[in-house]
């Protein structure tokens, strides 16, 4: 099953301009920075890792939020079922890609459900 993690990082950057990310030292100022989750989502149909990122919350529960959405679209595929959970994976990473909001999950289901082809209800 995908985990994923919630993080915090921020833009600043040391004196030979190379990001501080995660290192910097001003996040322990709760206002510093920004909270952002990553997801590894299954593979696509050429066999590619697919890591992906969505930073810029506020707080870490904003971003939990976000990346509980991804982990219960996945988790509508059982797990061996590679193709669906492939096609979820798209819709996903489309979702990423052009910065939207993710599918909502009962939507998904339903479709699932339906026998409907999810990657092209976006």
């Amino acid at each position: 099953m995908t985990e994923g993690s919630v993080y915090r990082t921020c833009n600043c950057r040391d004196e030979n301009r190379k990001p501080l990310g995660s290192a910097c030292p001003k996040l322990k100022n709760y206002k510093h920075g920004q909270w952002g989750f990553r997801v590894e989502l299954p593979a696509d149909a050429a066999g590619q890792r697919r890591p992906r990122r969505r930073r810029g919350f506020d707080s870490a529960t904003a971003a939990e939020n976000q990346l509980e959405q991804v982990r219960g679209l996945l988790a509508i595929a059982d797990e061996d079922d590679v193709e669906l959970r492939r096609d979820i994976g798209d819709v996903i990473a489309l979702a990423f890609a052009n910065r939207e909001r993710f599918p909502d999950i009962d939507e998904m289901r339903r479709l699932v459900r339906a026998g409907a082809d999810v990657t092209t209800t976006r």
